[in-house]
């Protein structure tokens, strides 16, 4: 599952102008270009300038407070300012369900339901078997979890004990109603 088009430009819309803030903020010789959506995905800059971005999010702040009003809307500011609540990591893909795919976590072993922002995790994987590793920043997005599109996919292939206990935390999360669908 990922975001509708209207859902994921307007992702863009307010990610790509906050990477070129922390860009020009943090690294002033570093020269910021407009990609389009699909290169920017792949492009080791903005790879680079959002791992700034999370370990420095107090920019989101910062960015926020050098907006004007008519620059954004207050719905945008608080997606924009939900962003403070990222979840860095590495994850394990347990399964794919029409809604988003199931992320678990390995520090914490919170699960978490995330859609694809132009497309799904299953077609990220390419073919790739569950469970698989993922590195991965996880935000709120209206009602749901997307990634910020910096996804590093590890090519290992785990044994029946590793995808049994994957299993089994996925089903603890759901008999307990603990799967977070946002952050």
């Amino acid at each position: 599952m990922t975001l509708s088009e209207q859902d994921s430009r307007l992702f863009f819309k307010l990610f790509l102008p906050l990477l070129k803030y922390v860009s020009q903020k943090l690294e002033p010789e570093y020269k910021y270009r407009q990609y389009e959506i699909k290169s920017a995905l792949s492009n080791a800059e903005y790879l680079e300038t959002a791992r700034l971005l999370w370990k420095n999010d107090n920019l989101i702040d910062e960015y926020l407070a050098q907006l004007k009003t008519k620059d954004v809307t207050e719905d945008e500011r608080a997606i924009i300012e939900g962003w403070k609540r990222h979840v860095t990591g590495h994850y394990i893909i347990e399964r794919h369900f029409d809604s988003g795919s199931v992320l678990i976590n390995l520090k914490t072993h919170n699960v978490y339901l995330v859609k694809g922002l132009t497309e799904s995790w299953q077609e990220l994987l390419r073919g790739h078997p569950l469970p698989a590793a993922v590195e991965a920043t996880l935000l709120p997005f209206k009602d749901v979890i997307i990634s910020d599109g910096l996804i590093s996919i590890s090519r290992v292939v785990f044994g029946n004990d590793f995808k049994e206990d994957c299993n089994r935390v996925y089903r603890d999360a759901r008999r307990n109603k603990a799967m977070l669908k946002n952050i």
